[in-house]
This record gives structure tokens, C-alpha cells and sequence, in this order.
């Protein structure tokens, strides 16, 4: 398990990237980088699925995790260009309907700050 961080070009999401199998063994470190880049001040992570083959229940406990502690901080969480047998896992499971899927990093960026955007001015509304 390789875990990468970056920024995006302007600095406003945090961009995770991940590889082999994301599953039990290795789910408290993909964990702590998510906490991490929250702790960090980041609203919005986007997760880089590109060169990840496989995710299990635990994996996808954690994407669900993240997505919430993103709404939370009004950002958002987005899953980058997962791999056909991921994104089936996604697909079967039903978290793509939850879960924000990108294709590219430049189209999660995006996504991310329309989320983050909507979130802002829906928690605005709210407290008048």
C-alpha cells in the first residue's frame, strides 16, 4: 500500500492517492491520511483511486466516513477515477449514489467546490 498527498493547483483539496488493495490490513493507515488531511484543514479530499484493484466493506466504511466529515465541514469528498472492478464494488453497494465519482482530478476539483459551494450556502440559509 502506497499512500501519496498533494494539493490541488490553487491549494484548496487535498488529493489522496492510493494504490494496490485497499482492504482490512491496511484500512487504519488509509484512515489516519484521511484524519490527517481534515486535521489539516482541508474541507474537501479527493481520493485517487487510478492505480487501487480492489476495496472491501472496511474501504468503503471509510469513503462513507470521509464523505461525512466533509459535509460536515461543508467540502467534499470525491472518489477519482476508481478502476471498473471498483467502481462495481461502488455500483453494488449503492454508495455511488452517495459518494461523488470523478473521472479526472480536474473534473473532482471541480465537483469539489460546487459541493463545497452548495453545502456554504445551504448552511447559510439554515441559520437565518
Amino acid at each position: 500500500m502506497q499512500i501519496s498527498r498533494r494539493t490541488d493547483a490553487l491549494e484548496e483539496h487535498m488529493i489522496i492517492g492510493l494504490s494496490n488493495d485497499i482492504d482490512l490490513s491496511v484500512i487504519a493507515v488509509v484512515r489516519s491520511a484521511f484524519h490527517e488531511a481534515i486535521n489539516d484543514g482541508f474541507t474537501s479530499v479527493l481520493v485517487d483511486l487510478t492505480n487501487v484493484t480492489f476495496v472491501d466493506s472496511a474501504a468503503l466504511g471509510i469513503f462513507v466516513g470521509l464523505h461525512r466529515r466533509c459535509r460536515e465541514r461543508n467540502g467534499a469528498c470525491v472518489l477519482v477515477n476508481p478502476q471498473p472492478d471498483v467502481s462495481r464494488i461502488i455500483a453494488l453497494t449503492g454508495l455511488d449514489v452517495l459518494l461523488s465519482i470523478a473521472s479526472d482530478i480536474e473534473t473532482a476539483c471541480a465537483l469539489a467546490s460546487s459541493a463545497a459551494a452548495t453545502s456554504s450556502t445551504a448552511a447559510t440559509e439554515m441559520a437565518q
